[in-house]
């Protein structure tokens, strides 16, 4: 069965069903496409799915006002004893009999945005749990989206998903995964999170209950690229990640401003020969009573040209093995405070203050051959042009000497914000290399990183 809706208004929605809900025949082949769809103020969910073997794409559509995930995709169907599997954790419920389906489903939503819609449990706008499901977000606004317990903007559990261009925009749960939460099967399946803006989750809950991590992510390889974390704001861990039982963890291009928590990034049971973390910005962040930059618990990480600037913390790691490699820093790294971790410095790459860069004085720090651009993504309604390249990180406006660094901070139309990056540009390229630098607001400031433009 193979079903297509185009251009659907409806206001009020409050079945006691939900609008699509269907089970069919699992050896048919089945594609569906959804277009142009606006719903808002609904008590159920537009679509809910149970065992298919179907292709589902969502797209250029909007969900305003649910009280339900508009998106469900939830598998029913357990067997005893047709899966090897283990009993496993799901919306925190253990099923002692397992869950066994034959059954494939891929959901691609693109161009989409949801506003004000509210999950059950998990998933405040898509609520996907199907073993062998794959989930494709790409090009969507969550806004004000929120779940009871885990994935305010979107809660996985299937073999894949893919998150890219998106953003989320005061998202929250009451338990954990402010904004998203994946967990995949097994050590080989793929999770990717690119080019995302997560923006004030969680600022009005902090305070409610132990609310914790912004993102959620469990098991397979973890791909975490060109992400703008700002204005984020949990009880205690996860500010930035949480990540447990990876294979395979890859961070990079990411920027970390002015997030609240105490803990952040808590980096749980990786595999030392396959994780990294290279390139990133992490400036400004605080506390809500200790902050604690890298909680590194039964794992070895490598912390490669990262800058940290005015961050308010208490411990720089716990529990775990940390080593880092050509970073600059506003701290001390010598008598760098620890909490039961070790720590070590790469001396084939060094380290550098930010004092010395500014009197042209860092020598030990190693030139980076291999970082090409650190794009920020911004938010956009439907149907407006998403960011486009020539959004990446410019090329130096000013770079300020210590002894003037104090009076330009005092000027509000010159200064607003702290970088320390590496451009390598093409052919005819040149390279501008840990410069500390601020920004003209004409040109670029700091808060372009936390601008959302949704309705």
């Amino acid at each position: 069965m193979n079903l297509t809706l185009i251009s659907l208004t409806l206001n009020s929605f409050s079945l006691a069903s939900p609008f699509l809900s269907y089970i069919v025949d699992s050896q048919k082949s089945n594609f569906h496409v959804f277009s142009n769809i606006f719903i808002s103020n609904s008590f159920r969910p537009f679509l809910f799915a149970d065992n298919l073997n179907a292709n589902t794409h969502i797209k250029n559509s909007q969900f305003q006002r649910f009280l339900d995930s508009p998106i469900s995709i939830i598998q029913q169907n357990i067997n005893d004893g047709q899966n090897t599997k283990n009993s496993r954790l799901i919306i925190g419920k253990k099923f002692r009999n397992p869950i066994f389906t034959s059954y494939d489903y891929i959901l691609n939503v693109s161009d989409c945005l949801f506003k004000g819609c509210s999950g059950g449990i998990s998933g405040g706008a898509i609520n996907f749990l199907h073993e062998d499901g794959e989930l494709n977000v790409y090009r969507c606004g969550f806004l004000h989206c929120s779940a009871n317990s885990k994935g305010g903007a979107i809660s996985f559990f299937g073999d894949a998903a893919s998150i890219k261009f998106s953003c989320m925009n005061d998202c929250s749960a009451f338990d954990s995964a402010m904004a998203i939460e994946i967990f995949v099967n097994g050590d080989t399946m793929k999770m990717t999170l690119n080019y995302l803006t997560i923006t004030k989750c969680a600022e009005d809950h902090s305070t409610i209950g132990d609310i914790t991590n912004v993102i959620d992510l469990m098991n397979g390889h973890q791909n975490i690229e060109t992400i703008n974390s700002s204005l984020n704001s949990v009880a205690l861990s996860g500010g930035f990640v949480w990540s447990d039982e990876c294979d395979k963890f890859n961070l990079k291009f990411v920027t970390v401003f002015r997030n609240t928590c105490d803990c952040m990034f808590n980096l749980y049971d990786l595999n030392e020969k396959n994780s990294l973390l290279s390139f990133s910005n992490i400036i400004n962040n605080s506390a809500n009573i200790a902050l604690t930059l890298f909680d590194i618990d039964n794992s070895s990480i490598i912390v490669s040209s990262f800058s940290f600037y005015d961050n308010n913390f208490t411990f720089l790691a716990s529990n775990g093995n940390l080593m880092f490699s050509a970073c600059v820093c506003d701290f001390d790294l010598k008598t760098v405070p620890l909490e039961n971790a070790n720590f070590s410095i790469d001396s084939s790459t060094g380290w550098g203050f930010f004092d010395d860069l500014l009197n042209n004085k860092l020598h030990l720090v190693k030139k980076t051959q291999d970082i090409q651009k650190m794009e920020t993504v911004q938010c956009w309604v439907v149907g407006k042009l998403p960011p486009t390249p020539s959004q990446s990180i410019p090329a130096a406006a000013n770079i300020f000497r210590n002894e003037n660094k104090h009076h330009h901070k005092n000027e509000k139309s010159d200064t607003s914000g702290l970088f320390v990056f590496v451009i390598v540009a093409g052919c005819g390229s040149f390279v501008a290399f840990f410069y500390y630098t601020f920004y003209k607001t004409a040109e670029r400031d700091l808060n372009n990183l936390q601008d959302v433009e949704m309705m």
